[in-house]
C-alpha cells in the first residue's frame, strides 16, 4: 500500500506497428527505387528493412508526420526478383514498435515480346473497315498506331482483356494504303517493340493506258504508224498499264474483240478474236481488277487495216515486145511507166528463161518509171533472147504482192536479110506493071517483120513508097509498082 508522498509507476503504452498504405509504382514495376507510403506513430522515426528481423536496412529513416503518415524511397534487392519490406518505428522516448510486414515489390525491367498482329482481311480489298487482331502477354495494355512509323502517338489504347474477340475495328478511306502499328505494355510498364501490318483499300480499277498495236502486228512502214495488214492484231500495254492480274477487254469501235489477263506487273497482251475490217478503227480497253472494280474506258488508239490489192496501169514505148539496142534510135530501149493506186515499195526484175535474175531496179511510191537498154546489172550487153520481167511490191500496210505484173521482151540486135528483085527490069507503065520480089532472111519463124519499099530515081530521090506489108518469119513478099510517083 502506498504511503503518503509516494508515487505510483504507470506502465508504458505499446506503440502501434508500422503499416503499409501504397507503393509506387505498383508491383510488378520497372522502377528499382519505388516510393513506399505508410503510417506510424506521429513524430516517430520510421525505418524500412528488407528482412523479417528488421536488420537489413532498405531505406534511410524518415519521420512520421503529425498524422502519422510517412513517405520513403526504398531500394530493391538486385539479387532477387521480389523484395519484401518490413517496418519499425522508434518513438521520442525510445520506445520501439514491433517489426511488421509492409508489402512485397516485384521488379520487372524486361520488355515484353512484341505482339502478334493480324488483319481480318489482308487486302487489297474493296472494304473500308478492317479488324486488327492481337495476341499478347496476359494483362498487357495495347496501343494502336496509324501511319506512325515511330509508334509515338496512339489513336487507341485498349487492354488485352477488353479487346473484342474479332479485333479492333478501324475505318479507312477509299483507295488508301494504311500501316497499322501495335505495342504491348506489360503490368510493370515495360513497352514492347512495335509490330506492323498494312492494309490496302481498293475501290477503283486503274484506267488502262491507251492500247498499243504490238510491233509484230504493226506491219506498216514502221512499228509505230499503227498501219497493219493483220486482221487479228495483238494489242499490248506496258508495265503498269493496269492493276496487276486485271482482266483486260479490248474494243473495236465499242465492240469487244478480245480479252486477256495482265501479269503481276500490270502488263498485258490481247489478241483479237474478231477480225478487223479494212479501214480506220478506234481501239479502246477496259480493265476489271481482281477485286471486281471496273475501270473507265481508255483513250482510243486509231489503227488502219489495209487488205486491198493495188490497181495498176503499165505504159510501154513498144507494143511489139521487141527492143533493138543497136543505136539506130529505133526502139533502142524498153521504156516502162507503172502507175499504182497506192504507195508501194516496188521491185522490177528481168530474168532469162531459166529464171536467173539479170537486172533489177527498185523504188518507192505510186509511180515507177524504168528504162532498160538490154544490159545486165554490171552493164554487159545481153545476148539476143526472150526475157521476162516482173513487178513485185509491198504496200505501206505490209501486204506483199509477188509478181503482180509479168510480161516479156525480146532482145534483137540482128537486122533481117533482104534480097530484092524486079521483073521485068524495064516496062511500059501504060500496058503493064513491075513486080518487085522481096525475099526476107535472118528471121526466126516467130519473128515479125514490117517491110516497106521505096522507089528511088537515078538522082537518089524517093519518088514513091509502096504500101507496107507485115509478115512473120522468113518468106518472100511481092510488091507491084505501076510506074507512077503517087498511088
Amino acid at each position: 500500500m502506498a504511503t503518503a508522498g509516494s508515487m505510483i509507476a504507470t506502465p508504458a503504452l505499446a506503440l502501434e506497428p508500422v503499416t503499409f498504405v501504397s507503393i509506387s509504382p505498383t508491383s510488378p514495376g520497372s522502377d528499382p527505387l519505388p516510393v513506399l507510403t505508410g503510417t506510424a506513430p506521429a513524430g516517430s522515426s520510421v525505418s524500412v528493412y528488407s528482412d523479417a528481423g528488421c536488420a537489413s536496412s532498405a531505406a534511410t529513416a524518415v519521420t512520421a508526420g503529425d498524422t502519422g503518415t510517412f513517405v520513403v524511397t526504398v531500394t530493391t534487392d538486385p539479387a532477387a526478383v521480389t523484395t519484401t519490406y518490413y517496418g519499425k518505428a522508434v518513438a521520442g522516448d525510445g520506445t520501439e514498435t514491433a517489426c511488421s510486414y509492409l508489402t512485397s515489390y516485384e521488379l520487372d525491367t524486361v520488355a515484353p515480346a512484341a505482339p502478334t498482329v493480324t488483319l481480318s482481311n489482308p487486302g487489297p480489298a474493296n472494304a473500308n473497315t478492317v479488324q486488327i487482331l492481337v495476341t499478347s502477354e496476359p494483362g498487357s495494355v495495347l496501343r494502336f498506331y496509324r501511319n506512325d512509323g515511330a509508334c509515338a502517338a496512339p489513336f487507341s489504347v485498349v487492354s488485352l482483356a477488353d479487346l473484342p474477340p474479332d479485333g479492333l475495328a478501324v475505318t479507312v478511306p477509299d483507295n488508301s494504303f494504311t500501316s497499322f502499328g501495335v505495342t504491348t505494355t506489360d503490368r510493370a510498364g515495360n513497352v514492347s517493340a512495335c509490330t506492323f501490318a498494312t492494309y490496302t483499300e481498293d475501290s477503283l480499277s486503274r484506267t488502262p493506258a491507251t492500247p498499243d498495236l504490238s510491233a509484230a502486228s504493226d506491219t506498216g512502214d514502221s512499228n509505230i504508224d499503227d498501219l497493219t495488214s493483220v486482221t487479228l492484231p495483238t494489242f499490248v500495254g506496258d508495265v503498269g498499264s493496269v492493276d496487276p492480274s486485271s482482266t483486260v477487254v479490248v474494243y473495236m469501235d465499242d465492240v469487244e474483240v478480245g480479252r486477256g489477263v495482265a501479269d503481276a506487273d500490270g502488263a498485258y497482251a490481247v489478241t483479237a478474236t474478231t477480225a478487223f475490217g479494212s479501214g480506220i478503227s478506234a481501239v479502246t480497253a477496259r480493265a476489271t481488277d481482281p477485286l471486281g472494280n471496273v475501270s473507265s474506258l481508255s483513250a482510243p488508239l486509231f489503227i488502219e487495216v489495209d487488205r486491198s490489192s493495188p490497181v495498176w496501169q503499165v505504159d510501154l514505148n513498144t507494143d511489139t515486145g521487141y527492143i533493138s539496142p543497136n543505136g539506130d534510135g529505133r526502139v533502142d530501149t524498153l521504156d516502162l511507166t507503172l502507175r499504182l493506186s497506192k504507195l508501194m515499195r516496188w521491185t522490177w526484175r528481168l530474168e532469162n528463161v531459166s529464171g536467173t535474175v539479170l537486172y533489177s531496179a527498185s523504188g518507192d511510191g505510186n509511180v515507177a518509171q524504168l528504162r532498160w537498154g538490154g544490159r545486165n546489172q554490171s552493164g554487159t550487153m545481153l545476148p539476143n533472147a526472150l526475157y521476162t520481167w516482173h513487178f513485185s511490191g509491198t504496200d505501206r500496210a505490209g501486204n506483199v504482192y509477188t509478181d503482180f505484173i509479168n510480161d516479156a521482151v525480146r532482145l534483137d540486135t540482128i537486122a533481117p536479110g533482104v534480097t530484092p528483085s524486079v521483073s521485068p527490069a524495064a516496062f511500059n507503065p501504060t500496058t503493064t506493071s513491075a513486080r518487085l520480089t522481096v525475099k526476107l532472111t535472118a528471121l526466126r519463124s516467130d519473128e515479125d517483120a514490117f517491110v516497106t519499099v521505096a522507089m528511088i530515081n537515078a538522082s537518089g530521090a524517093s519518088v514513091r513508097n509502096l504500101p507496107p506489108q507485115a509478115t512473120t518469119g522468113p518468106r518472100t513478099l511481092y510488091f507491084t509498082w505501076d510506074g507512077r510517083d503517087t498511088a
